[in-house]
């Protein structure tokens, strides 16, 4: 049966290159993928219909004016949609969510539309603040609003706020991950919807040398062949450092900090079914500890692989099983698994 996907994201968030790039995965292992850009379709639309509307200043557009451009584009979708549902697997219907202009929210949404396409799920592609930044700032549309971290932060707060509340009124699944999550990510979730779902924890502070990410990466890697794994991202923001004046700053200076985790907590975590931690290294890591017991508190499962037979009894409280390294890991989960279909295919 052929699915419909809700897929947001903010500008610079690298949507759309992350669908397209889907499109070509899924196509490779033999799932046929229509995308629908949507502000795209409303540039080429407006051009045809001989409407001054240029990529620059199209959020000058009068918002009237907006919304029949773009109510017109999503007529023209939904023409297709029979034609589509015979060729394809999967469409991909993708659209912002909220816009933030000159300082100011502004929703581009259609709640009437949303629910003509009957979606089976909603997804937000979201991407590091530092790189959101980077590229727009050399995009002509957005040199002038100078965005920082904290703004694009925020915006992208919005974003998946009020998409999960979408999915929530149309009774359909809500995913947020990062656009450098890998593609299987978005296949699992749309042609193997029965693979269990994990969120991978691990010390951030700590792993950032060449070893431990190694380390890490190859037990993703390996981790996907089970599980839909939801990854953390490694945030490339300043953090503030702890001082004497901590008490004298505002939570302004800490917007990034809070970020982080709301989506790990909030997102990330919340929608996974199991919390899986790797040390790479024996460490002590207060941002392990919270998502433990959140995991905990939430009823979902928590194994961990710690090198030592010696962890903080704050440690050993929260987890289900553990294991003392990679190996002892797999083997475990080997037997576990080893009446489920594995994935096999290439991740990316």
């Amino acid at each position: 049966m052929v699915k419909v996907i809700i897929c947001t994201g903010i500008s610079g968030s690298g949507r759309k290159e992350y669908l397209d790039r889907f499109a070509e995965y899924s196509g490779k292992l033999g799932k046929k993928v229509k995308v629908y850009h949507v502000g795209q379709m409303m540039i080429e639309r407006a051009k045809r219909d001989g409407l001054n509307i240029t990529p620059k200043n199209i959020l000058n557009t009068n918002r009237h004016t907006m919304q029949a451009l773009r109510s017109g584009v999503y007529e023209s979708i939904l023409r297709n949609f029979k034609e589509d549902h015979k060729k394809h697997d999967l469409i991909v219907v993708s659209i912002h969510g909220f816009f933030y202009w000159k300082k100011t929210f502004h929703h581009s949404y259609d709640h009437h539309y949303i629910a003509r396409f009957k979606p089976d799920l909603f997804i937000t592609v979201m991407r590091d603040p530092v790189d959101v930044r980077e590229t727009l700032s050399a995009r002509e549309q957005w040199k002038r609003e100078r965005l920082g971290e904290e703004e694009i932060s925020l915006w992208q707060n919005v974003e998946t706020e009020v998409i999960a509340t979408w999915a929530e009124f149309s009774g359909c699944p809500y995913y947020a991950f990062f656009n450098v999550q890998r593609l299987c990510t978005l296949f699992k979730l749309v042609f193997l919807p029965e693979m269990e779902s994990t969120y991978i924890s691990m010390p951030m502070t700590h792993m950032m040398d060449g070893v431990n990410r190694a380390r890490v990466d190859r037990f993703i890697k390996k981790l996907e062949q089970y599980f839909v794994v939801f990854v953390p991202n490694i945030n490339k923001g300043k953090i503030p450092k702890v001082s004497q004046e901590l008490s004298k700053r505002n939570h302004a200076h800490y917007t990034n900090s809070y970020q982080m985790v709301k989506v790990d907590l909030d997102i990330l975590l919340h929608q996974s079914k199991r919390i899986i931690v790797f040390f790479p290294k024996e460490v002590s890591s207060p941002g392990v500890i919270n998502e433990l017991r959140e995991a905990h508190e939430t009823n979902k499962e928590a194994w961990i692989i710690y090198p030592s037979k010696s962890a903080s009894p704050f440690l050993i409280y929260y987890y289900d099983r553990s294991f003392l390294n990679e190996r002892q890991f797999f083997l475990f989960l080997e037997n576990e698994k080893k009446n489920v279909p594995r994935f096999k295919h290439k991740l990316d």
